[in-house]
């Protein structure tokens, strides 16, 4: 996640890894939904049931705070990383998909 504090836009990036070059397709992750989820989740005190940290909720916080101020806007992205196949040497690739509106 990152905050451009200057275009007001929280970049929301999710991370898919293939070793056969399937992804699924980013429109379809409802990225946006799942990452206020997540976001107002951490900003509570857990994500998936488990604790995190007081930075972590802190920080979650304050991004809760400037989406709720409607002067940013979140902007989810699909980052797709091919890898090489087991037993093969080459190069990562990584393609960044922007998601949504």
């Amino acid at each position: 996640m990152g905050v451009d504090e200057k275009n007001g836009v929280i970049w929301l990036i999710e991370v898919k890894s293939s070793i056969r070059n399937s992804f699924p397709n980013p429109d379809k992750l409802n990225l946006e939904a799942r990452g206020k989820k997540w976001i107002e989740d951490v900003a509570n005190g857990t994500l998936n049931g488990q604790p995190v940290s007081a930075e972590a909720k802190i920080f979650a916080s304050d991004i809760l705070a400037k989406l709720e101020s409607k002067v940013y806007t979140l902007k989810p992205v699909l980052a797709k990383v091919k890898v090489p196949k087991p037993g093969e040497t080459g190069t990562a690739t990584i393609s960044m998909i922007p998601v949504g509106k």
